[in-house]
């Protein structure tokens, strides 16, 4: 929703799988709008690909991009 896209995108099933184990660039052009470090970590945090590192809901709005 911040960049109006979709995180990963591609033609095929496998060049999508590919897209999804890259980690994410905010230098894209996908990636128009300027966005604050607590933003940015705050994505990463959602696209955690690891589920043993990845947060609960709990951690998420502790996060401190909702501490501003």
């Amino acid at each position: 929703m911040t960049y109006n896209s979709m995180p990963f995108w591609a033609n095929t099933e496998y060049e999508l799988a590919t897209e999804i184990k890259k980690p994410i660039d905010f230098t894209s052009e996908q990636c128009t709008r300027e966005t604050s470090l607590e933003l940015k970590s705050l994505i990463e945090t959602f696209l955690e690909k690891d589920m043993k590192k990845r947060q609960s809901l709990e951690e998420i709005l502790k996060h401190k991009f909702f501490q501003l």
